[in-house]
């Protein structure tokens, strides 16, 4: 899968996984771009009385993968990213 470019609409926590109890390892910026990989179903989060599952794989720039939910990026709710995981 090759990399998509994703914009975070506000700040948010990026997660080891696809749950709001995964640690987390990173933060997206708003208005910051990211690499992402790909999208997939986890826990669902509310954000301004909108509810989204799906999160976001984003290649971390110290190595390694983390989540962050597709409520926190600009787009659809995908944040863009057309390749399910």
């Amino acid at each position: 899968m090759a990399a998509a470019s994703v914009v975070a609409v506000t700040a948010g926590d990026v997660h080891t996984g696809p749950r709001s109890s995964d640690r987390v390892v990173s933060h997206v910026v708003r208005n910051n771009s990211y690499p992402a990989v790909c999208w997939m179903e986890g826990d669902p989060v509310i954000f301004q009385g909108v509810s989204r599952r799906n999160w976001v794989r984003l290649q971390l720039v110290r190595g390694g993968t983390g989540y962050v939910n597709a409520i926190y990026l600009k787009g659809n709710d995908r944040g863009n990213v057309t390749d399910h995981c």
